[in-house]
């Protein structure tokens, strides 16, 4: 018989996807109602939390949801018993165990650890704590439609720092730019999952004329940021870049004006910077 108590606890309920593929499940925009309720079930109550994970390579929270029955007799290939549950959002981007490895109070819980099990229960601490990672800043909840789909970044999110090509920059003045994109990726991180799109990929270190990757539905972006520490739009372009706005339909670059201070969004495509802007060259390379 479930417990009698008046608040909500919070569980994790997790998925092996060589078992079950949660993911797709949730892609098809009518999940199974039903979770297997393996472990602790006489503790479980309508109306309980619930952060559902992946386990294996892909490892990570990645949707919320809730109890909506107390568990009841139902043999399937998982178990005996099963639960009613609701989906309540997808988390975007998920969250990965790299990110909960970093934090104390999260990296030595069994369950974010890869422990093996249908069902664990989270205390408070915890529960409150991967709440506040949910409600951060540029992490958004999708709802759960068809075709809505969560993909983790292939690698975390790196800052590609300036390149020095034989010219001594003041140590300050590098640190100074290194802040500037920084903070500008982060600005168009939470500017994409405002809007709905998903970060598919990172490209800052390949050098193919564009930093990120964003997708929603069939939408696809080639993303190049710039920042910038004043007001004013005024920044660099490589040659791969322009080559980039001049043939790449997908292209966009996004400007971050006042970085540092109030950061401001400007998007182009790439014919509205050609027909826009003024671009004009700012070095010639010279070879005998």
């Amino acid at each position: 018989m479930t417990k009698q108590r008046n608040n909500p606890k919070y569980w994790i309920f997790q998925s092996n996807p060589q078992r079950y593929d949660l993911l797709g499940d949730l892609e098809s925009g009518s999940p199974d109602p039903s979770w297997s309720a393996n472990q602790h079930r006489d503790e479980m109550k309508k109306g309980d939390k619930i952060f559902f994970r992946v386990s294996g390579s892909r490892k990570g929270i990645y949707a919320i949801g809730s109890i909506e029955s107390s568990p009841y007799r139902k043999k399937d290939q998982f178990g005996d018993w099963n639960v009613k549950i609701k989906f309540d959002g997808l988390i975007d981007p998920p969250i990965l165990r790299e990110e909960t490895d970093k934090l104390s109070t999260l990296k030595n819980f069994r369950p974010l650890k890869g422990a093996e099990a249908t069902n664990f229960i989270v205390p408070d601490s915890i529960g409150t704590k991967i709440e506040k990672l949910i409600n951060r800043e540029g992490r958004v909840l999708r709802k759960v439609e068809k075709g809505v789909r969560i993909i983790p970044p292939a690698k975390e999110i790196v800052y590609k720092e300036p390149k020095n090509k034989g010219h001594k920059r003041v140590p300050q003045t590098q640190e100074h730019i290194r802040k500037v994109e920084q903070a500008a990726i982060d600005s168009a991180l939470g500017f994409f999952f405002k809007q709905g799109f998903t970060l598919t990929q990172d490209c800052q270190l390949l050098g193919i004329g564009y930093d990120l990757v964003f997708e929603k539905n069939r939408e696809k972006m080639h993303v190049e940021v710039k920042g910038v520490s004043g007001n004013a739009i005024d920044f660099n372009l490589t040659p791969k870049e322009l080559k980039c706005a001049q043939n790449d339909l997908r292209w966009r670059v996004l400007v971050i004006t006042d970085a540092l201070t109030k950061p401001s969004a400007t998007i182009f495509t790439g014919r509205e910077l050609l027909e826009r802007a003024k671009i004009e060259a700012t070095q010639y390379r010279v070879r005998l």
